[in-house]
């Protein structure tokens, strides 16, 4: 019997082996944006074409296009199953700018020079330069002491919603009629308050097409005193690198003796490099986007890999909002006007080992069903302080955001919400590190990872998640992991979450959640405790939730006392630093005289011990699991799922 299996499996392998020798080699089709010409190449090697478009155009599906070093300034529309690689290690550009010329000096040192299409981002020699903004920007987007102190009015939800704001200091004088206002207001601001501007009134603005929350939130939220700003509007173009677009023309003030002829001014005038939507198949592996995205609306099995964005999110135009849209879309981000930064929706697609940076938005917007986000690094997020619009943005069933290095954002680091009305079901958000969030919102900046929205996650699991640097200034409900208004079906086990003292709790739930199992997870640095639930009234929470195994710096699980009871037993409150080998480091592996080794109780479905005797906290005995990207592939261990691919060029 034994033999005769072995004869099959030959007999297998040489088939498959046969099989890959028949399988027919790809058409190889090469483009070169510096020699190569539509109108003369073949798109060989030797006689490349010059654009991406012209080839694609040029070729069958299934084809594989070799682009050589140069900046390719197109949208690709793809066909299915193309792919798109570099000639060895050459290093190709896909930008979505324009180069500018004809810039002629006007009055007050304001250059200008035709730009027939919106401009959305302005570049000089391949730096941003800053969108006009009164009070005048300092280039720090997560600094807000540049805001000019405001008082607004509670906005009025009229056919567009209207509000007022007044400028403490004034405004010099300048009319801002048709500019944009941007602030954070009142005592518990979720998002910015923002509008376009429909009247100046010596310091004060008139404002219509708000936002939802501004004309729509309970008194005191949204109206009383803060800070904000004046942009999209010639008036506030007043300093330096600063920049301009309206009616064709590119307004820009350059550094002080810079002589403009010997340098390179760019202006983005397209939000998407690729577009693969509606399309299967497609690979688009180690090239680099700048100022440019990619759209991948309804598409499976679409591949990006080893690529890097930066500038990804352009600042947007919430107030064009149609008249049948869900009023709240312009919170998140939308593919529309580029806020939404990368845009996957359909299924099974992936963006992988990359680097995703910067921008007014969301970075990665993630819809549809079965779609993965591994192994990058996706930073500096939401300047424009939308409510959710942040480094990830998750809505659909089955998605997998997987050993990401997650940091720097005015906001939440990723949020899992309803879109269009359409729920976030079954997530797997695991092994990624997040740092650096909260850095301007309040209660919409509190938690690293956030889920919202009166649903069933159905078995949705937030795992071995490392989160550290709680930035916001609103204690009432900063923590780490958030699951808000009756968010219930959840598994949350295997995080460490470091509040640094500023943090309430390391999770915490709100109204009435249900089915939450809370399972091996390290809480350090709380103010207040390891899990907080907070309920209204006539709101409770049920029988179905657990918490075991848990490590907590404060106490455990934490309660204002109406809820239904729930079962919590084998877990550590009030640990001391010595219960780990170096909690001042954040290493928060067990010390060898912990009390937390084997006095865990074993949990239905989580990860087995030799010994059957789980340890408390994130970490069993002789494991320390390391997060986040890794492009080196120099971790010992990492939890199962993850890959390790040599780095990208940042």
């Amino acid at each position: 019997m034994i033999e005769r299996m072995c004869v099959i499996g030959i007999v297998l392998l040489r088939l498959l082996s046969e099989c890959v020798i028949a399988a027919p080699a790809r058409v190889v089709a090469y483009v070169d944006a510096v020699g190569g010409s539509d109108q003369t190449g073949a798109g060989t090697k030797e006689k490349p074409w010059r654009s991406v478009g012209f080839a694609v155009e040029h070729m069958k599906p299934g084809a594989v296009f070799i682009l050589r070093e140069g900046v390719y300034r197109e949208r690709v529309v793809p066909k299915d199953g193309q792919e798109f690689r570099p000639f060895g290690q050459e290093k190709v550009v896909i930008s979505g700018c324009d180069l500018v010329s004809g810039l002629e000096q006007r009055e007050g040192g304001i250059f200008v020079a035709p730009v027939a299409k919106p401009a959305l981002e302005a570049f000089l020699d391949g730096e941003r330069l800053l969108k006009a903004r009164h009070p005048d920007e300092d280039g720090d987007m997560y600094n807000t002491s540049d805001w000019a102190k405001t008082v607004a009015t509670r906005g009025r939800p009229s056919n567009n919603g209207s509000g007022e704001v007044t400028f403490v200091a004034g405004l010099d004088g300048r009319i801002f009629d048709g500019g944009f206002f941007t602030g954070l207001n009142g005592q518990n601001p979720y998002q910015a308050n923002m509008g376009r501007i429909v009247q100046t009134d010596g310091n004060t603005l008139q404002c219509d097409q708000t936002n939802l929350r501004w004309h729509c939130s309970q008194p005191g939220e949204f109206d009383g005193e803060g800070a904000g700003y004046i942009t999209d509007h010639l008036n506030a173009l007043t300093a330096q690198r600063e920049w301009h677009w309206e009616q064709g023309v590119l307004h820009l003030i350059p550094p002080k003796d810079l002589p403009l002829a010997q340098r390179q001014v760019e202006a983005r005038v397209r939000i998407y490099g690729f577009d693969c939507s509606r399309r299967k198949g497609i690979l688009i592996q180690g090239l680099h986007f700048q100022a440019a995205s990619v759209l991948m609306d309804e598409s499976t099995e679409c591949v990006i890999e080893r690529c890097s964005f930066t500038d990804v999110s352009p600042w947007g135009r919430h107030f064009d909002v149609r008249p049948n849209d869900d009023p709240e879309r312009y919170s998140y981000g939308n593919p529309e006007d580029g806020t939404a930064g990368i845009y996957i929706s359909g299924s099974r697609n992936v963006i992988r080992d990359s680097w995703v940076a910067r921008g007014w938005g969301a970075l990665v917007t993630v819809r549809g069903r079965e779609n993965t986000v591994e192994n990058n690094v996706i930073e500096e997020a939401n300047w424009q302080c939308r409510e959710f619009a942040v480094n990830v943005v998750v809505n659909g069933a089955g998605h997998r955001i997987l050993g990401n290095t997650l940091r720097t954002s005015t906001a939440m680091l990723l949020v899992m919400i309803d879109i269009d009305r359409k729920p976030t079901v079954a997530p797997l958000i695991s092994a990624n590190h997040c740092s650096d969030y909260g850095r301007i919102m309040l209660d919409g900046g509190t938690a690293a990872i956030y889920f919202n929205g009166n649903d069933d996650a159905e078995g949705g699991e937030i795992s071995y998640n490392f989160i550290t640097d709680n930035r916001t200034r609103n204690q009432r409900v900063s923590c780490g992991i958030y699951l808000d208004d009756h968010a219930n079906n959840f598994r949350v086990h295997h995080n460490v979450v470091h509040g640094g003292g500023v943090s309430r709790s390391g999770l915490f739930t709100h109204k009435g959640s249900r089915r939450i199992d809370v399972f091996n997870n390290t809480f350090y640095g709380q103010r207040e405790g390891g899990w907080v639930s907070a309920v209204w009234e006539g709101s409770r929470d049920v029988t179905t939730m657990f918490y075991r195994n848990n490590i907590s710096g404060g106490r455990g699980f934490v309660t204002d006392g109406i809820h239904a009871p729930i079962t919590q037993d084998h877990n550590l409150s009030n640990a001391p630093a010595a219960e780990f080998n170096n909690a001042a480091e954040l290493d928060f592996t067990l010390a060898p005289t912990s009390t937390g080794i084997d006095a865990g109780i074993p949990i239905v479905g989580s990860v087995r011990v030799a010994d059957g005797k789980p340890d408390l906290g994130a970490y069993e005995r002789g494991v320390h699991w390391q997060v986040g990207a890794d492009w080196n592939g120099t971790r010992t261990h990492t939890p199962a799922g993850r890959t390790r691919t040599p780095p990208i060029e940042r």
